[in-house]
């Protein structure tokens, strides 16, 4: 997704790693909740709305940049 082609080096001083957190949707979605984006594409548009932000230079609003980015995203130039 990102193109990352380095390696990745672990900290045998934390053996435990990062403590992990995780949510549990199940009360939301069982009042009828869905999310509107999975989540690999929910990845791809932070990541390419990060990288748009960062060669624009300037602050970008996530709401703007998501619905051009949705449409970017289908295009198979974009990667």
């Amino acid at each position: 997704m990102v193109g990352f082609d380095g390696k990745i080096v672990y900290d045998k001083t934390r053996p435990d790693g990062m403590p992990r957190r995780l949510l549990d949707v199940s009360r939301i979605t069982s009042l009828g909740w869905k999310p509107k984006t999975g989540l690999v594409e929910g990845l791809e548009l932070t990541y390419a709305w990060y990288k748009q932000c960062k060669m624009s230079n300037k602050d970008s609003s996530l709401g703007k940049s998501v619905l051009i980015l949705r449409a970017q995203l289908r295009s198979p130039s974009f990667f």
